[in-house]
């Protein structure tokens, strides 16, 4: 069947007979010109933005971390919400100071964005620590705490049950944690093996105990050690069904909306057998 271009073209009528200097038929070349004008357009038109992004203008990366749509580098590529305070929520920075470029959300450094609703960070921890005269603190919020010990010989690498460290798993839904860090007898009867206490949010599967830690001093803490997290994050703050009702769900062709536990906002998936970037405007192919 042939297309509609292909039906515009079978439409031009054939001029009188006439030729060009160089013998050519002047309807040869009305159909040429036309169609050569018309196929340039259609490519111009075929120019798509990746299958992640929401524009073809809008970077895809920043340093070696791709950053997909709700996210964005620049203005125009990123979600930006009714609340116009909620509109840094998606922006990520690139500090491009650095070599590769770091990208940056909220003062942590991002090392992966998932479709999924999970992002990983890395983020600063807190510590107490002593020398024979004076402590030390540094106190940052949304951490847990990793302990200190009164004997060395009764810890074990690899295990966290209490003895130089202990840990606990992290309800969902949490959005705050504060901690206090203290010592029995500031650390002075353990000063030279231990002598700082350290507390910090950690992905489960990114941390494994490892005794030698506890002995380390001040000055390993002070070069901004960080641990990585992983940040769940949604879409607006209604679930699936109210922003559908709304009419302003991101959800759109062959996806799902999905309500995430303990969470407000929305998810969008793609359909089993579509790829692609479900909060796109174009959905999932």
């Amino acid at each position: 069947m042939p297309s509609k271009t292909q039906t515009q073209l079978h439409r031009i009528q054939k001029p009188k007979h006439n030729t060009t200097p160089s013998g050519m038929d002047n309807s040869c070349l009305i159909i040429i010109t036309l169609w050569v004008a018309i196929t340039q357009s259609m490519a111009q038109n075929n120019e798509s933005p990746s299958p992640l992004l929401l524009s073809p203008h809008c970077p895809d990366k920043c340093g070696n971390v791709s950053i997909p749509y709700p996210f964005g580098l620049v203005d125009g590529c990123y979600l930006e919400e009714d609340d116009p305070t909620k509109y840094l929520y998606y922006k990520i920075k690139c500090n491009d100071s650095v070599t590769p470029p770091m990208p940056i959300f909220g003062n942590s450094e991002v090392m992966n964005i998932s479709l999924d609703g999970e992002m990983r960070a890395k983020s600063y921890i807190s510590f107490s620590c002593y020398d024979s005269s004076f402590q030390f603190n540094t106190t940052y919020e949304n951490r847990y705490t990793l302990g200190s010990c009164n004997d060395l010989e009764d810890v074990k690498d690899g295990s966290c049950n209490g003895v130089g460290c202990c840990q606990a798993s992290l309800p969902d839904g949490v959005n705050d944690i504060s901690t206090r860090l203290g010592s029995f007898s500031n650390h002075t009867k353990v000063y030279d093996f231990n002598p700082c206490s350290v507390a910090f949010v950690v992905a489960s599967d990114a941390f494994k105990f490892q005794k030698r830690k506890l002995t380390y001093d001040l000055n390993y803490y002070l070069d901004h050690v960080k641990s990585p997290v992983v940040i769940d994050w949604a879409v607006g703050t209604e679930n699936c069904s109210v922003a559908q009702a709304k009419g302003n769900s991101l959800c759109k062709n062959n996806t799902i909306c999905e309500d995430p536990k303990n969470q407000v906002g929305y998810r969008c998936k793609c359909n089993k057998g579509f790829t692609g970037n479900p909060y796109l405007p174009q959905g999932c192919t």
